[in-house]
Formats: C-alpha cells, sequence, structure tokens
C-alpha cells in the first residue's frame, strides 16, 4: 500500500456544463500511526552502512516526529507504532552512517 490519494470533484459550470478536476496528494505518514518511546530490544534487526553522516531522525521524519522542535531523544532513535499494532524503530549512530532498523513482530 502507498501513502497517495486522488481527490476528485465534480460540478457545473455557471452555465451548467459539467466539470471534473482531479488531483493527486501525498498522505502523511502521521494518519497510519503514531511515535512511541523507542523501544531497544526487537526480535528482528538489520543494519545499514552509508558512507554519509546520518542526518538527525527528526529531519528524516519531520511529519510524525514534529521536526526541529522535537524532542532532542527522537534524533537518534525513532519508534513508529502503525494501528496495527507493530512497532517499527530507527536507530542511527551518532558517529557513523550506519542505520539499525528493528521490529519486534
Amino acid at each position: 500500500s502507498d501513502l497517495s490519494a486522488t481527490i476528485t470533484a465534480h460540478y457545473n459550470t455557471q452555465r451548467g456544463d459539467p466539470r471534473c478536476s482531479t488531483a493527486a496528494i501525498s498522505l502523511p505518514l502521521a494518519m497510519c500511526g503514531r511515535v512511541v518511546a523507542p523501544l531497544k530490544n526487537s526480535d528482528y534487526k538489520f543494519t545499514l552502512d552509508t558512507n554519509r553522516p546520518a542526518p538527525p531522525l527528526t529531519a528524516l521524519f519531520e511529519d510524525i516526529t514534529g521536526g526541529a522542535e522535537a524532542d532532542a531523544a527522537l534524533a537518534n532513535a525513532v519508534t513508529f507504532m502503525p494501528h496495527s499494532g507493530q512497532d517499527i524503530t530507527i536507530i542511527v549512530s551518532k558517529n557513523s552512517g550506519r542505520y539499525r532498523v528493528q521490529g519486534g513482530t
């Protein structure tokens, strides 16, 4: 599934001619769940190594973390819990371009 939606409006002009207008939009990730306190232990995990410095998670996920005004603790670890109940945690290394993605279910 994706986070896109199509909005369609049907209307009549002042002369009575029917018209249709359509727009595609991207929905915010926050509509699918919520951020909870970071979870450190999970059953499943993998690590991504990059050759670039890792940006703060609040910058990557500003739509769910609150952006720059978010809690400093969210800069290195974010746990997202979709409405379905799973947990997804992303932990970023402070000193290298390493990300750990983990989940409990």
